[in-house]
């Protein structure tokens, strides 16, 4: 089965990165497909440039078997000149009939939560912690999560 999932996985980040606008794009695999509470994701996007007109998405990658219809996360982001902010987002994954969002591959769904639209990025280094606040402290089912950052202007 978790080969079936890796295999899965490498040919969904490979069809989802045809034809995209991303200038970052990054996946932390969690261990044994499950998240637990004491598990910070940590991303670091190093931007050569500005982005006067960009995007930020947290990427989702679960299981068909996850057991919620959505994912409590925190995001503490880091900008380059050390200024953090802190928020709270709630993430559906299905929706009320409880079909899976995003896009799918056999057990493999991939959804993407927008977070900021049309942003100023200035050149540098912005840090991306990530960490769920579930009532349970181990949440299964749950493969990758991830930050994608795209230039809007070449849209």
């Amino acid at each position: 089965m978790k080969k079936i999932i890796a295999v899965l996985s490498f040919l969904v980040v490979l069809l989802a990165s045809c034809g995209s606008d991303a200038v970052y794009k990054e996946y932390v695999s969690l261990p044994g497909y499950v998240w637990s509470k004491n598990n910070t994701v940590v991303l670091k996007a190093t931007l050569d440039k500005p982005l006067p007109n960009a995007n930020v998405f947290i990427n989702v990658r679960c299981g068909t078997a996850y057991p919620f219809e959505s994912l409590v996360v925190v995001l503490k982001t880091t900008n380059p000149a050390q200024k953090t902010n802190t928020q709270n987002y709630t993430i559906p994954l299905r929706d009320a009939n409880d079909k899976n969002l995003g896009s799918g591959m056999g057990d493999m769904w991939d959804v993407q939560f927008a977070i900021n639209k049309n942003i100023v990025l200035e050149q540098g280094t912005y840090t991306y912690e990530i960490s769920h606040q579930m009532p349970d402290d181990d949440i299964p089912m749950l493969v990758d999560m991830g930050i994608q950052i795209d230039d809007a202007s070449k849209k």
